[in-house]
């Protein structure tokens, strides 16, 4: 079922089950960034590879756990392509992802990143940028990208659209079958 102009909520399925547990901000949070996306660099698609997992699911994943942000429902394991269909790098996502204020934030590999919504949830920790291959941590991902400019211009009016309340969001997201216009 679409649960907004970009996101089906079968994309957030866990794996093994199919079971579908998602948080409405998370899903509004990666909207907007869909958003910013497309406005900064353009883009065809934002592809969510793993969404909710389930207990059973959490067990039999590296670095997975019950409880995790995965198991909780605000996170998802992404790859985007561009206009012309090519994979956009991890951490010119990542930067991206910090400009509209993700506050977990993970590096897959060259072209897969992890985000969540910690920080607005109740959570271990509220804050992490990391890199899941390396073990690194990072303070910001601001200039790690070789489009850093162009995403560092675009900052202060997405902030500046946040602020005023007239960002990119959906114009309706469905929960439980149920279609609420935003306002």
């Amino acid at each position: 079922m679409k649960i907004t102009e970009h996101f089906d909520s079968k994309e957030f399925a866990c794996h093994c089950c199919n079971a579908i547990r998602t948080d409405n901000d998370f899903i509004i949070h990666l909207e907007n960034y869909y958003s910013f996306l497309d406005r900064v660099i353009g883009i065809s698609a934002v592809v969510i590879n793993s969404g909710y997992r389930c207990d059973n699911s959490s067990k039999t994943i590296k670095g997975a756990f019950i409880g995790d942000t995965h198991n909780l429902g605000f996170a998802a394991d992404i790859h985007v392509y561009d206009k012309e269909y090519n994979l956009v790098p991890a951490f010119t996502l990542a930067e991206a992802a910090e400009i509209c204020q993700f506050k977990g934030i993970g590096i897959i590999d060259d072209f897969n990143i992890h985000l969540d919504e910690r920080g607005t949830k109740t959570y271990t920790n509220n804050f992490w940028y990391g890199n899941e291959v390396t073990g690194e941590t990072y303070k910001s991902f601001t200039g790690t990208s070789k489009i850093s400019a162009k995403l560092q211009a675009a900052k202060e009016s997405y902030l500046t659209s946040l602020e005023n309340n007239i960002t990119d969001l959906p114009q309706y997201l469905i929960i439980n079958g149920i279609k609420y216009k935003r306002v």
